[in-house]
């Protein structure tokens, strides 16, 4: 009796390991809801930007869906978000389409200007094309931006964090980044990827490299990344609840 008693005991403990590790997995996983938005991760409340000149201040709200519903930037310029079908709209400023859960163009209302988003097999975001902006080209290798046009080209160690990295935003040429700081899968470049060093390949540029430094929260989330160049600096700030 001892022996099976013994025996009942480690195949409880097994099948506690396993159930134990696949629910960790899961976890790991991120869960998108009929809007496509990731549901069972932080959610970024705010991005504070400490240049050298002044500091910029992004405070997102969200919805009982856990939508994107207000930015309030500065503590005076206030964006609010209408989800509709397959479509998001902020009012005086622009109207989104989506299709599959993924933005396909931006208008805006008053220049009357075009933001188009196009993706590769997996989702992942592969050019922009914006009246306004130009165009932008993303090259991805194992989950990983490693390049915007010709442009930018990163490095990296391995370095990763839980949730996103929510400065690739800005970098691949986004209008109205706001909408994707919050909801960065919207236009496929959720990416816990963090790189080591982005090299500036233009001819004649001042500024050659950027290098990066992270720290993080007990979750392992980005509290910050200071971003260093040869002849400036910045450091962000974030929140995540």
């Amino acid at each position: 009796m001892k022996t099976f008693r013994l025996i009942g005991m480690a195949l409880l403990a097994v099948m506690m390991c396993v159930n134990f590790v696949s629910c960790g997995d899961d976890d790991e996983e991120p869960i998108k809801n009929e809007d496509g938005i990731v549901t069972n991760e932080k959610k970024l409340v705010q991005i504070i930007r400490n240049g050298d000149k002044a500091d910029d201040i992004w405070d997102f709200f969200y919805d009982s869906k856990g939508r994107l519903s207000k930015v309030i930037y500065n503590e005076t310029y206030i964006d609010e978000y209408i989800w509709g079908d397959n479509t998001i709209i902020v009012p005086n400023s622009y109207t989104g389409t989506l299709s599959n859960n993924l933005m396909r163009n931006i208008v805006f209302h008053k220049y009357e200007h075009i933001t188009k988003y196009e993706y590769n097999s997996s989702k992942q975001l592969t050019k922009v094309q914006s009246d306004d902006l130009g165009e932008y080209t993303i090259t991805w290798e194992n989950g990983r931006i490693v390049k915007i046009n010709d442009n930018y080209e990163f490095t990296y160690s391995g370095k990763t964090c839980k949730g996103y990295n929510p400065l690739f935003i800005e970098k691949c040429g986004i209008d109205e980044e706001d909408l994707f700081y919050a909801h960065p899968e919207l236009a496929g470049c959720r990416c816990t990827q963090l790189p080591d060093k982005q090299t500036d390949k233009r001819e004649a540029t001042e500024y050659e490299t950027m290098e990066y430094t992270y720290k993080f929260d007990n979750d392992g989330y980005l509290l910050s990344c200071h971003e260093k160049g040869d002849y400036e600096q910045c450091i962000y700030f974030f929140k995540w609840e």
